[in-house]
């Protein structure tokens, strides 16, 4: 993600007359994201959104397991610090 600055940038160039492709180039970035921000009045925001785990259906299951039959003990006296893991897992 670029900030106001690329943006502003990116419009400065233009207004010298420089190209979409030489902007890019001299920005190191695609020329699509150059044109992107020529167009836009403010920084573009990011169009893709945060994808869902797939154990997100499950999680609640999954918890109720682990504090069914105590295995957050049993897996953290295995493999200590996985305990932290499972935690910061379950907390999401």
């Amino acid at each position: 993600m670029y900030n106001d600055e690329v943006w502003m940038m990116i419009r400065e160039m233009k207004e010298k007359g420089m190209s979409v492709t030489a902007i890019a180039e001299h920005l190191g970035i695609d020329r699509k994201t150059v044109r992107k921000y020529m167009n836009s009045d403010k920084v573009p925001k990011p169009s893709h959104s945060k994808r869902k785990s797939k154990l997100d259906p499950v999680r609640p299951i999954i918890k109720v397991l682990i504090d069914k039959y105590d295995l957050s003990a049993s897996l953290s006296s295995c493999n200590p610090g996985h305990s932290d893991v499972m935690d910061s897992w379950l907390s999401l």
